[in-house]
């Protein structure tokens, strides 16, 4: 693994050369399995526009790609601006598309390297590992899964937010269920209240984050279902400004699965 810290907190540029690997024997199917086309690398973030260049050891033709952020507290907050690529034996940078939040499909062709560019206003600066996957055949990203109805959540509990910056609040209930996707209901009275960051600690009392996928329900999914009693959530707001924000819960049927989390720096703006 490599670690590469921004001298400054303006733009800058860094260019990695990366290893191509991919399970042997494995085939891809379009609907469900990315391989790697690039090897994790922990790279500095700062505050405002950057850009990080990739280099692939050897040229791919994966199609989307998506861009992996390894599950630490505050790296899933970080704001892809776009993705573009260059292909071999062709100097120009070419835009993607986004697909389904997450994924960026190109023109088509024989990738050399991809530049990532970020634009960071939530944090002032944070260490993340970032891997770039990508689709092995011309088949569709996979479909989201979808989003549970307002009446099948189940209310567990309220934040009393008091204003300012509020670190990880926690929502406790009597029960462990498997929760894959849960919503915090910031009332419409309770105004400038940003999400820092929300997840749980998993069974190893590892914080897991997870991922705002409906920015207007403030709806949250983690990446596989996880075995919970609590739900924590970081917000940020007005100092004067205080209110109650209830927490629902969509709970899931089959087992859950844990996922790890890695450690990583990062320092928020409290202001």
């Amino acid at each position: 693994m490599k670690h590469f810290s921004a001298l400054t907190a303006m733009m800058f540029t860094l260019t990695v050369t990366a290893i191509v690997t991919a399970p042997i024997g494995a085939k891809a199917k379009a609907d469900t399995l990315n391989l790697p086309v690039t090897e994790p690398i922990l790279v500095r973030i700062p505050r405002g526009y950057s850009e990080i260049q990739l280099k692939l050891n050897q040229a791919s033709t994966a199609n989307p790609l998506q861009i992996i952020f390894a599950p630490t507290a505050v790296c899933p907050l970080v704001r892809i601006g776009s993705l573009q690529v260059k292909f071999l034996d062709d100097a120009q940078w070419y835009p993607t598309t986004v697909e389904n939040g997450t994924y960026f499909r190109h023109r088509g062709g024989n990738i050399e390297s991809v530049k990532i560019l970020f634009n960071e206003t939530r944090v002032l600066g944070a260490t993340c590992q970032i891997q770039v996957t990508g689709m092995v055949d011309s088949g569709v990203p996979p479909t989201p899964p979808a989003e549970p109805d307002e009446a099948s959540m189940e209310y567990v509990g309220v934040f009393g937010y008091q204003g300012g910056y509020f670190h990880r609040g926690v929502v406790t209930w009597d029960s462990p269920a498997a929760i894959e996707q849960f919503e915090i209901r910031i009332p419409s009275y309770c105004q400038g209240v940003d999400i820092v960051e929300a997840g749980a600690l998993d069974q190893a009392q590892k914080f897991v984050s997870a991922v705002g996928i409906n920015a207007t329900r403030h709806l949250y999914r983690f990446a596989s279902p996880q075995t919970l009693n609590q739900i924590q959530v970081s917000l940020n707001g007005p100092k004067n400004q205080a209110c109650d924000i209830p927490v629902y819960v969509h709970k899931q049927q089959q087992p859950a699965q844990v996922i790890g989390d890695f450690s990583g720096d990062d320092d928020r703006d409290r202001d």
